[in-house]
């Protein structure tokens, strides 16, 4: 796995923990500060309803269109901070 930079990883943390439909497990916060960590969606419990929480979030918090289906896709941490990566070089 390739790790993405910082902010993106960091702002997809914020994203994830300002769900409150979504739970980081001891072990899980054991290792978010590992650069190489990264953990799927399923893992974290999310759902629809999480999903759709956390398009809401994106798209409030940084101004970018993502649907459901889209989040469903990415599948995990590192998935979404790869989608904010992207977003931000455009």
């Amino acid at each position: 796995m390739m790790a993405t930079d910082v902010t993106s990883r960091e702002t997809a943390l914020a994203a994830l923990r300002a769900n409150p439909l979504i739970f980081f497990t001891d072990a899980h916060e054991a290792r978010i500060g590992d650069p190489e960590f990264d953990v799927t969606f399923d893992a974290l419990g999310m759902d629809s309803l999480s999903r759709m929480e956390l398009s809401i979030w994106i798209e409030l918090e940084l101004g970018l269109e993502v649907t459901e289906v889209e989040i469903q896709e990415m599948a995990s941490l590192e998935g979404l901070a790869r989608f904010i990566a992207g977003a931000s070089a455009r």
